[in-house]
């Protein structure tokens, strides 16, 4: 019985020293960008805490996210958001339709919708992403029920485009 509780409580130290001192537990609806931003962090840093996660919008419910040993200095954070004028964004994709809000006919690299309260319709905006062919300037002019806050939909041809889109951390600036 004793050597069941000693090798019990080794399992249970050995457990608990596996999970970071300052782990942050992902829970539903959460991005990479989310959780720096809700910890006053760059996404940059967030990353190089976790060499584990290779895939930034690949992270699921119950996964453990490092929180220490960033740089949090909040000179160099707000520094870069001032300098780049580039903003934590969360975006999906769409296919259906043919005429937007404003009126105009979508355009796959053009058309994306967006929350009025946050980009007003008819803005150009300009999107950064690491995801090939969605960086560019797009023109902020449909807006869907979904599309709440700093989050946008981006207009794609096809059905099987959206879905191999899925959803995205991306940085977004409001041109004009």
């Amino acid at each position: 019985m004793r050597k069941l509780i000693v090798s019990s409580a080794l399992v249970v130290s050995l457990l608990t020293a596996a999970t970071p001192t300052f782990a942050y537990t992902v829970k539903s609806g959460d991005t990479m960008t989310k959780i720096a931003t809700d910890n006053g962090m760059a996404l940059q840093d967030l990353s190089k805490a976790n060499p584990q996660i290779q895939d930034l919008n690949s992270i699921f419910v119950g996964q453990q996210i490092n929180l220490n040993g960033l740089n949090t200095s909040t000179e160099e954070t707000t520094s870069q958001k001032v300098d780049s004028n580039f903003k934590p964004f969360t975006a999906t994709a769409y296919s259906m339709g043919t005429v937007t809000a404003t009126g105009t006919k979508v355009a796959q690299g053009r058309t994306i919708a967006v929350d009025p309260n946050v980009i007003p319709l008819g803005s150009k905006v300009e999107i950064k992403s690491d995801i090939p062919g969605v960086s560019g300037i797009y023109t902020a002019e449909d807006t869907g029920s979904a599309v709440k806050g700093n989050k946008i939909d981006i207009y794609m041809n096809t059905y099987d485009q959206c879905v191999q889109f899925g959803l995205r951390d991306i940085q977004l600036r409001v041109l004009d």
